[in-house]
């Protein structure tokens, strides 16, 4: 019976170790997506609108680096227990292989350890998912108004994209890039130009040669705006110009860029509830294993103690069977030795 049991909890360990190379395995494949839009989420930088537009930071009401911080908890907590959980299983697969029960038990431990540090983990994941909110406030726009029009005001030098200021370049960039001009739509030789320093303090403006930067021309670019005609930037006539205001396209990249974020948090958790489910899964399977194993020592156990128990009662009677032969021969001797005539 003893030997039936031992098979029983081979099998057991045999089982249990290939379902949890499975679930392994699964879960990495359903970690992948997740771990790679978790990287991809760390180095992007969220509340950038346009590389050649850093120093303008229009953007100030940017509430995504909380996004990405819980992002990256998720992340590190997805890693770990994927390591736990290759761990897990071989040492499970040691289990199954193993004939020497103190290595069994030592090796037992260590399953259970690791199992109720996964069971922690996978708590605290959820725990982490469910607190996730992407929420950022929206920008007030009168403030983004007024921000950029003082920021012209103070920062519009030059329309030379190659000044020693950079806030002045990233202006003429801003007007290249998105084919605007100003803050505010341009429609004649009075704009938001005219309270700049290149207007009031020194330029070609304040000299009169232009009344709008050359950055803001159609038909030219960072390369050749140099040679932009004198109906554009000096007489301003219609259709030479770009007539849209800058206030209205950093608006539309604004919303444009809380669509593509929001958009990533939700891939991003549709990942993280796949990897959550598996490892639900996981843990499930840890448990049934300590049940399991828990359960097949307890029956070795009760069928052990019988036999032993079986095995003392029969010792016990063959050395009472043997006392009572012994007593029994000497009473004979005795008595043989009694009735003894004499010579």
């Amino acid at each position: 019976m003893t030997l039936n049991t031992d098979k029983m909890t081979h099998s057991v360990y045999n089982n249990l170790a290939i379902l949890a190379w499975v679930v392994t395995f699964l879960l990495m494949i359903a970690s992948g997506p997740m771990i790679y839009k978790g990287l991809v989420l760390k180095s992007e930088d969220l509340c950038s609108i346009d590389e050649e537009l850093k120093e303008l930071e229009f953007f100030k009401n940017c509430d995504f680096d909380n996004f990405k911080n819980t992002a990256w908890t998720l992340w590190i907590i997805v890693v770990a227990s994927l390591g736990f959980v290759t761990i897990v299983s071989i040492v499970q697969t040691a289990l199954a292989f193993t004939e020497k029960r103190i290595l069994k038990r030592v090796l037992f431990s260590f399953v259970s350890l690791l199992s109720i540090a996964s069971c922690v983990a996978i708590g605290y994941f959820f725990f982490q998912l469910y607190n996730t909110r992407f929420n950022p406030p929206k920008p007030v726009w009168r403030n983004l108004h007024f921000d950029m029009i003082k920021s012209l005001e103070q920062n519009f030098k030059s329309d030379n994209v190659n000044s020693n200021d950079g806030k002045s370049n990233e202006w003429n960039m801003l007007f290249f890039n998105f084919e605007c001009c100003g803050v505010d739509n341009v429609y004649g030789t009075t704009n938001d130009f005219d309270t700049t320093s290149w207007c009031t303090t020194s330029g070609s403006c304040q000299k009169t040669n232009s009344q709008i930067p050359k950055s803001c021309c159609k038909n030219e670019n960072e390369f050749d705006y140099e040679t932009a005609h004198s109906n554009c930037h000096a007489s301003v006539n219609p259709g030479t110009y770009h007539e849209k205001g800058s206030y209205s396209v950093i608006k539309r990249e604004i919303k444009k860029r809380r669509k593509e974020v929001h958009k990533a948090f939700d891939d991003f958790l549709a990942s993280a509830i796949t990897v959550g489910m598996l490892m639900v899964t996981y843990g499930a399977l840890e448990i049934a294993f300590l049940i399991l194993v828990f359960c097949e020592q307890c029956k070795k156990s009760t069928e052990t103690n019988p036999t032993t128990a079986q095995n003392h009662t029969q010792h016990s009677s063959t050395r009472n069977n043997t006392s009572t032969d012994t007593v029994n021969n000497v009473h004979e001797q005795i008595n043989e030795r009694t009735h003894v005539t004499p010579m």
